[in-house]
């Protein structure tokens, strides 16, 4: 059974799937981590991986 069938499967049974626990996460982030954030060095390859398009930078 694929993941997100199991968590469908989980909320039909009322239990909490990993998705909705991350939501109820709270933290702030500072300005200066965002400034750091927004001005990180884009990196330039992912190797083997690039063909990913979450690190192919294609999403």
């Amino acid at each position: 059974m694929g993941r997100c069938e199991s968590e469908r499967k989980q909320i039909q049974r009322g239990q909490s799937s990993g998705m909705e626990s991350n939501a109820e996460v709270d933290f702030t982030i500072s300005a200066e981590d965002m400034e750091t954030l927004k001005n990180f060095k884009k990196i330039e390859s992912y190797g083997a991986s690039s063909g990913f398009p979450v690190y192919g930078g294609k999403m």
